[in-house]
């Protein structure tokens, strides 16, 4: 009966999204000026309407195209939010076009962006550089490594002779990463219970740290981390990083590349380790425990449902129901439901429903084109 009820509940849940519309188009030079968020660096405006879906707040935006000719902002994405979800105003404005989220739209938005820009730089976050014949090879390097999520090829009609023909290969962050981290009496802060890296692995490893210990120089990379467990993580996510230090006097990771040796010193305070490799790190992981009443499922079923777009909740839980749904990963939550559909649902333990975030970088800026 209780199974049944929380059915209810989860269907009204979906049947009160489908009211809000889904809106595709794209209005150029047409500007929702005010009301941003945050600015990101986007190749063209379909990226920027990707990068609106993929952020939590984000409900519209405005893109700055090529074309635009009052200031140098050109390729700035605005993400924007309002309490009702629509622009306050909309003015005309040559060189941008405007558009909203796709977070209610079905079928959802591919994350698969196989167009290239030419004459665009994606400048900084080089991991990895090789020679190849044209921009199509070097394409098809960066979707094979795992680590390659955009790449800037160097062309024949390039000014420098010597680096024509060089393909760059580039890393953006797909784990959760912090601003400051600082300590601070009387509050706690944490991670999601979604795990979001790169490449999930059933097989559990604890990883290697040594306590007291430095590794001098090699450093590419310094991030703020809460501990060496995390320092560990963030390591073990960037394709580059060989091993690692954490100085817990001042809460830094220090990431470092250098695959020819390894050269450690005593120092307090200070641990450094090796990333973990091909393996779930067991520091990282967040096991749900089991759960003996269906009303304590009910909060984190619900909040793995909204992850869906909103016209596609209800297709989804009927399928859970039915047996039927069908997922690249499944959460393990989902094992401890007390409904026993016909057909097993695919094991794993981690949901990690859009695995992909768009390259972005980010820049402190005053306000939106007008």
């Amino acid at each position: 009966m209780g199974t049944n009820l929380i059915l209810v509940f989860l269907l009204s849940l979906c049947s009160i999204s489908f009211s809000q519309e889904c809106s595709r188009g794209l209005l150029e030079d047409v500007d929702f000026p005010g009301t941003d968020i945050t600015f990101l660096y986007s190749p063209d405006v379909n990226h920027c309407q990707l990068l609106c879906t993929e952020h939590a707040s984000c409900q519209f935006f405005t893109f700055v195209r090529p074309d635009w000719t009052r200031d140098d902002r050109h390729f700035y994405c605005y993400l924007k939010s309002t309490p009702s979800g629509q622009p306050k105003t909309e003015t005309s404005l040559l060189g941008v076009t405007s558009g909203f989220s796709l977070k209610n739209c079905f079928p959802y938005p591919e994350h698969c962006i196989s167009q290239v820009y030419k004459n665009v730089d994606f400048l900084g976050a080089d991991y990895r550089s090789l020679f190849t014949s044209d921009y199509e090879e070097c394409q098809r390097v960066c979707t094979k490594d795992p680590g390659c999520k955009f790449f800037t090829f160097v062309n024949a009609n390039f000014q420098n002779e010597r680096i024509r023909h060089k393909c760059h290969l580039k890393y953006t962050w797909t784990i959760p990463r912090t601003p400051i981290v600082e300590r601070t009496a009387g509050v706690v802060s944490g991670f999601t219970n979604r795990a979001e890296t790169p490449n999930p692995s059933d097989t559990a490893c604890q990883g290697e740290l040594f306590s007291s210990t430095d590794i001098r120089g090699s450093d590419f990379e310094m991030l703020p981390a809460a501990s060496p467990e995390h320092c560990q993580t963030l390591c073990s996510a960037h394709p580059r990083c060989t091993y690692f230090s954490y100085d817990s006097n001042d809460l830094k990771c220090y990431l470092k590349s250098n695959a020819n040796e390894m050269v450690t010193s005593f120092k307090e305070r200070v641990t450094s380790g090796l990333p973990a490799h091909l393996c779930q790190l067991n520091n990282s992981a967040a096991a749900i425990s089991s759960v003996s009443s269906p009303y304590l499922l009910l909060p984190k079923l619900t909040n793995w449902l909204m992850l869906y777009p909103a016209s596609h909740r209800r297709t989804v839980l009927v399928q859970l129901i039915q047996g039927s749904f069908r997922s690249r990963t499944t959460p393990q939550l989902l094992r401890l439901w007390p409904f026993r559909p016909p057909s097993p649902l695919l094991p794993c333990c981690f949901c990690i429903l859009r695995p992909y975030t768009p390259p972005h970088f980010s820049l402190p800026v005053s306000s939106s084109p007008s």
